[in-house]
């Protein structure tokens, strides 16, 4: 089931309150930093990262989403 903000006068219509970060967090083993060195084009990275494990921001915010968290409009808009 996935949630809609209503809005209200608390929250100005936009049925959103506070704050919810969503992260992306690469870190940087053996094999990255070879592509790095390499000077691999960033798509390459990108699937590289992903194969060992990175969660990307759609991803984390997709999370969001099936949390109850945020809706699917706020995660698009951003990432």
């Amino acid at each position: 089931m996935f949630y809609y903000g209503r809005g209200c006068s608390t929250c100005n219509d936009s049925g959103y309150r506070g704050r919810k970060g969503i992260y992306e967090l690469l870190v940087i083993n053996e094999t990255l930093r070879s592509l790095i060195n390499d000077r691999a084009p960033t798509v390459v990275l990108r699937q590289k990262a992903v194969e060992l494990g990175m969660i990307t921001l759609r991803e984390d915010g997709l999370r969001g989403i099936f949390d109850g968290e945020t809706t699917i409009e706020e995660v698009v808009k951003y990432t």
